[in-house]
């Protein structure tokens, strides 16, 4: 399958790796099953994209447009999770980097990489940082 969604064993993050020729509507359709699961998204920190098997790219500007969207919609559900994405892949860099950039303003740190070694060591260095702030503010009384 060219585009695959998987949870992590602990349940801390969602994968989405894709293989070989990846088409744009069929990273939407995963994304739209994944949003309209029943899985409760709110635990889940951080997403994982491995786009090292792609070997051919076809997603219009309307799909990615669609995922923002969605990506949108998820956001509200799990405004805590970071998104790292791993492309090698010129052409897989450059659409992941525009999306990046459509998606900037909805909360979610997010990073593209090159390489997925770097991806995976930044997604989890944010998991770390968030786990160790403090879950209520410092009481400020003056």
């Amino acid at each position: 399958m060219p585009v695959e969604l998987n949870i992590t064993e602990d349940r801390s993050g969602i994968l989405i790796t894709g293989s070989f020729d990846f088409h744009g509507p069929e990273i939407v359709r995963v994304k739209k099953e994944f949003e309209q699961s029943e899985s409760e998204v709110r635990d889940f920190s951080y997403w994982l994209v491995d786009l090292r098997r792609v070997t051919s790219l076809e997603i219009s500007t309307d799909d990615i447009k669609e995922l923002v969207e969605i990506d949108r919609r998820l956001a509200r559900r799990m405004p805590n999770a970071a998104v790292a994405i791993a492309a090698p892949l010129d052409a897989a860099f450059g659409i992941a980097r525009m999306w990046e950039i459509m998606v900037e303003g909805i909360g979610w740190p997010t990073g593209v990489f090159r390489d997925y070694f770097d991806a995976e060591l930044w997604v989890h260095a944010r998991m770390a940082h968030i786990s160790q702030m403090p879950s209520d503010p410092p009481n400020m009384h003056v």
